[in-house]
């Protein structure tokens, strides 16, 4: 089973597809306008236009509230990081979401220009702040400036 955005260059709305050889389902419902699937934690993230649902293979959990097109997302334990796209086609600051799994609160930090990977083990966010560039440890307590460059 793979779980699939619906695509397309002209009209990109609608659910995603959870695909089993010749069958389909749609998920969240069949109404969705789903923006993107991403992976993290070893979950699907579907990011829809009002929610972000975990599917775990058999089950969707969803978190309300979630109102933005997450680009990326990492995290471990009970929270979640999501970076946001920005206007397009200007680089700007966007927001950067704490998403704690347990509590289903979303907390929004603005930030320039943020990106997030993994380094050595721990989720990292690199970000802009004025005029300098800044690295933060992403945790269940929020962020902790590591350096500045």
């Amino acid at each position: 089973m793979t779980l699939q955005e619906t695509g397309g260059y002209i009209n990109t709305e609608g659910p995603a597809y959870l695909v089993d050889g010749y069958f389909s389902q749609p998920i969240p419902f069949p109404h969705a306008k789903v923006l993107r699937v991403l992976e993290a934690q070893n979950y699907s993230w579907i990011i829809e236009e009002r929610a972000i649902h975990r599917w775990d293979g058999q089950q969707l959990q969803s978190w309300e509230g979630f109102k933005a097109e997450a680009n990326e997302l990492v995290g471990g334990g009970n929270t979640l990081w999501a970076t946001t796209l920005g206007g397009w086609p200007f680089a700007s600051a966007r927001p950067v979401y704490q998403i704690d799994l347990r509590d289903k609160t979303i907390s929004e930090h603005s930030l320039s220009l943020p990106s997030l990977h993994r380094e050595e083990g721990r989720d990292i966010l690199h970000y802009y702040k004025n005029g300098k560039s800044l690295k933060a440890l992403l945790g269940e307590k929020g962020l902790e400036i590591l350096e500045t460059e």
